[in-house]
């Protein structure tokens, strides 16, 4: 009998928990899929939070499937962007601080 949606969706978050909490840090569990990891900075106790999501499974009318050799991509080209235009700031600020020189 094949596994319905919700439960391929549980099996997926299960296992990603469940790789991320064998690595031997230490954690705290706060929710069936999430947990925050302590951090040092500083002196200080941090803490990041994880919370692992399946991502969508089959494509719908509205989005597409999940694919993480796109979302990589896509990621990918929001940073070369954004590097593209802190350097066209820069690069303005310091033109207008040399005119005013």
């Amino acid at each position: 009998m094949a596994l319905k949606q919700s439960e391929i969706q549980k099996l997926v978050k299960d296992t990603g928990l469940n790789l991320i909490t064998q690595s031997g840090y230490d954690y705290i569990q706060f929710g069936d899929h999430s947990i925050a990891i302590p951090v040092m900075v500083e002196g200080k106790e941090c803490y990041a939070k994880v919370s692992v999501v399946c991502g969508q499974l089959k494509d719908t009318k509205t989005s597409k499937a999940f694919n993480p050799y796109d979302a990589q991509e896509d990621w990918e080209l929001d940073l070369e962007f954004k590097a593209k235009v802190k350097a066209e700031k820069e690069k303005a600020k310091a033109e207008k601080l040399a005119k005013s020189k």
